[in-house]
């Protein structure tokens, strides 16, 4: 009957808003989990590049040894 079809159709209409919700959940923390990855990268880099600053440099040019 026309009842049981529309009962049917909003039974799937109920599980396909529940895949949908199921699905962007996933999607948001896929994003999170890249945001958090991207962010923990630029930190490394950050680090890496402090790590570089304090070091001493050696004086770029003639490093010979000379003697008189």
């Amino acid at each position: 009957t026309v009842e049981t079809n529309i009962e049917n159709d909003y039974v799937r209409v109920k599980e396909q808003e529940k895949l949908r919700d199921e699905f962007i959940a996933m999607v948001e923390q896929i994003k999170n989990t890249i945001v958090d990855l991207y962010n923990k990268s630029i930190q490394c880099i950050a680090n890496i590049n402090l790590e570089a600053n304090d070091k001493p440099q050696t004086p770029k040019g003639n490093n010979e040894i000379t003697t008189k």
